[in-house]
Parts: structure tokens; C-alpha cells; sequence
């Protein structure tokens, strides 16, 4: 698959090489866009099934919002605190609040993508090892050109 991220000499660690998750009963990974708004692929090697639930794209707003009324301190120091990747709101409470989710079962052998600028967040259903790595096909740039990125942990490879 061709990404423009090879044409970067110092890559971020996660973002241009691949990165091994090890998840477990009741585990959870919270609610995110990637890194610079990235592609990522996350393919299951083996174990129980993931489930995976991302917000449609023109539900973002109503989604950033209900996270604003939701999250603690962290919205108000950091803008871009859905970076840090602590978000954890169930999808019966978004359903509530009238968010839609686009829900996956990913099992041992598949894989999932992700797409620019799409909230993310994902549960394992008990023990498992997936991979993951971002890419980015040339038309990304344009996202990566509107991509704002958090401060809070230093400055970015990028």
C-alpha cells in the first residue's frame, strides 16, 4: 500500500512503524481521531474479538460537544484533549445523548481501518494481540494540513 509517510526521515514512534497492542478482559481504548488525523489499519493476529465503534463524520460536532459536557478539567486546559486518548463514555450514553456509532466486530484474521478525522474507541471482548500502523495515501495531506495536535506532552516528531 503506498503512503506518503515513507517520505518522512524521523517518524513518530506509532505512527510510521507499526505498534503491537496486547488487550484483555474488559479493556477498553478510548475515544480518539489518530495522530495528525491519520489512515490506520489494526489487524487481530489472534485471541478474542475487539469491538470497535466510530462516530459518523457529521456527527463529530454533536459528539465533541457531548464529550465537553461530559469530561472533567481536561477539556478546558487542552483543546485538543481527545488527543490524549482517556475519553471513555459507553455507547448506550452516546445513544442517549442521540450520537449515532458505526459499530465492528473485529475477530483473529481481520482487519480494520480508520479514517481521517473519525472518532474511535474500542472494548476487548477478552485476551488478544493486534497490530496497528497509520498511513497516508497522497490525498491525505489535505487533512494532515488541518490536523491540530496536542502540546500537553512536548513537541510532536512531525
Amino acid at each position: 500500500m503506498s503512503s506518503c509517510l515513507h517520505r518522512i526521515k524521523k517518524g513518530g514512534r506509532g505512527i510510521s512503524t507499526p505498534f503491537c497492542y496486547v488487550g484483555c478482559w474488559p479493556s477498553w481504548f478510548g475515544w480518539h481521531r489518530e495522530d495528525l488525523d491519520l489512515f490506520s489499519l489494526n489487524y487481530c493476529h489472534a485471541g478474542a474479538a475487539k469491538i470497535w465503534w466510530a462516530v459518523p463524520q457529521e456527527q463529530n460536532e454533536a459528539f465533541e460537544k457531548v464529550v465537553r459536557d461530559n469530561e472533567s478539567s481536561d477539556v478546558v486546559i487542552c483543546p485538543e484533549h481527545m488527543r490524549h486518548k482517556t475519553t471513555i463514555i459507553s455507547p448506550e450514553e452516546l445513544a442517549k445523548k442521540g450520537i449515532r456509532l458505526n459499530t465492528a466486530i473485529q475477530t483473529e484474521g481481520e482487519w480494520i481501518v480508520t479514517y481521517p478525522t473519525r472518532y474511535h474507541a474500542g472494548y476487548n471482548t477478552g485476551g488478544n494481540v493486534n497490530e496497528a500502523v497509520n498511513y497516508a495515501p497522497d490525498y491525505w495531506v489535505e487533512y494532515g494540513k488541518k490536523a491540530k495536535q496536542c502540546k500537553c506532552f512536548g513537541k510532536t516528531n512531525f
